[in-house]
């Protein structure tokens, strides 16, 4: 039987708050319990009167995951994401399905304006021209990389996502170099925020400047 409550999976945007859907911003004003990120949190401060707030961080994942299925059983509880869940966040839907379940409570995901589409709209391409490829998740790097490769494979432009770390934009570059990419390469970082940068390069330079850049970034390889 399913609890009182329901827990929502919240796409609000790639960065600038105005990006939120008004379907989210209904959910959020409608949840008991609101939880996510804190760089995602602190973007919609205004949104959480009177609501109790349960931050995320990778060292009180689970603990906080079990704690907000729990509170489920009694309130909906809204955990917002960057951009759109579904495009690059299957593992963390994974986890809060699978808590869910063992308490009987409903996951709704529900969409936001994709990082990927804004980074898209700002290289002048269109999703249908190009492969889309996420490495920001947790795993062997190689076999990640490998799904870089088959998507090489297949003579489109690419969009990118890369390894959440210091380096990942690096280790992406590296690969490129190794399949041969001469081409140009967009690395775009905190799209839509007020210290959003566009850096137009190539692979080989990206390696030898060895600039690092944050997490939040998406790259576009043009064929």
């Amino acid at each position: 039987m399913r609890g009182m409550g329901r827990i929502y999976i919240v796409g609000v945007g790639p960065g600038d708050p105005s990006y939120l859907t008004l379907k989210g911003l209904e959910i959020i004003e409608g949840a008991k319990v609101v939880s996510g990120w804190e760089s995602v949190l602190s973007r919609f401060t205004k949104y959480f009167h009177s609501k109790e707030i349960v931050p995320l961080r990778y060292e009180n994942e689970v603990e906080e995951i079990k704690r907000l299925t729990g509170l489920s059983k009694h309130f909906d509880v809204a955990i917002l994401d960057h951009g759109d869940p579904s495009v690059s966040d299957f593992q963390f839907i994974r986890k809060i399905r699978a808590a869910a379940n063992e308490v009987g409570t409903e996951v709704q995901v529900v969409s936001g304006v994709s990082s990927l589409l804004t980074s898209l709209a700002l290289v002048q391409e269109d999703m249908a021209n190009v492969v889309f490829v996420t490495l920001h998740v947790r795993g062997d790097e190689s076999e990640l990389l490998s799904q870089l490769d088959s998507a090489w494979c297949l003579g489109r432009s690419l969009m990118v996502i890369p390894p959440p770390r210091r380096d990942g934009v690096r280790s992406v570059a590296r690969r490129l170099v190794e399949l041969g990419h001469k081409g140009d390469v967009y690395v775009l970082e905190k799209v839509t925020y007020p210290d959003q940068r566009i850096v137009k390069t190539t692979a080989e330079a990206l390696i030898q400047t060895g600039e690092s850049f944050s997490d939040l970034v998406i790259m576009f390889v043009r064929r």
